[in-house]
Parts: C-alpha cells; sequence; structure tokens
C-alpha cells in the first residue's frame, strides 16, 4: 500500500471597508461572547475567509443572486459580474462591523505530494 498526501495552497482576499468599526465590533465588542474570541484583524479575516470557504453558494430568490451565510457573520452576496466575490449584505453590515468583501483570489493549487 501507498498513501500520498497533497497539499493544497488558495489565496482568499478579505477587505474590510472600515477596520476600525470591524475591529471595535468582532474583537472588542460583546460578539464575541456568542461567538469566539479573536485577537486582532488578521484573526478575524481568518475567520470569515475560513467560514466563507466552508459554505456553498445558494439561490437567494428574494435578492435575485447567489450568497453564502456565514454564521456569526452574515450573508455575503454575490457582487454582479464578479463570480468569485462577496459582499456582507447591507443588513448584516449595519448591524455589526460595516461592510466586508470576499474574493478568490487564486484557485486550489497544488504545494507538494509527498509519501506519508
Amino acid at each position: 500500500m501507498k498513501t500520498l498526501r497533497i497539499t493544497f495552497e488558495m489565496e482568499i482576499d478579505v477587505q474590510f471597508e472600515d477596520p476600525e468599526a470591524a475591529k471595535a465590533y468582532f474583537v472588542d465588542g460583546d460578539w464575541k461572547k456568542d461567538f469566539y474570541e479573536l485577537n486582532d484583524l488578521e484573526a478575524l479575516a481568518v475567520a470569515v475567509a475560513s467560514g466563507f470557504h466552508h459554505e456553498t453558494d445558494r439561490w437567494d430568490t428574494d435578492l435575485k443572486c447567489w450568497c453564502r451565510f456565514v454564521e456569526g457573520f452574515g450573508k455575503f452576496v454575490m457582487i454582479k459580474d464578479t463570480p468569485c466575490a462577496f459582499r456582507l449584505t447591507d443588513g448584516y453590515a449595519k448591524e455589526g462591523g460595516g461592510h466586508i468583501l470576499v474574493r478568490y483570489e487564486s484557485e486550489l493549487d497544488d504545494a507538494g505530494t509527498y509519501e506519508v
């Protein structure tokens, strides 16, 4: 028997339109009481990207567009004519730390293969 392990890499951009508001709400505010503690904006970006990547696109019949709902953050709506980019919907952005944009910068890339 032979087992090969493949390592993949992917780049996801997380853009905070108002980084100070996002930090105040998600890192320094009460949000952490209901979800989990994050130390800084970088940890928040990792949490958003990871949650976003593990969700699937769903058609929203009311908004008439593809969306992803990320627990703890809200509904991200696909940006028209940009299939790999999503923006936190207005309602969720107003409740929390402002608009957040998530965009796949790269496809899944093979970063190496080795025997285990």
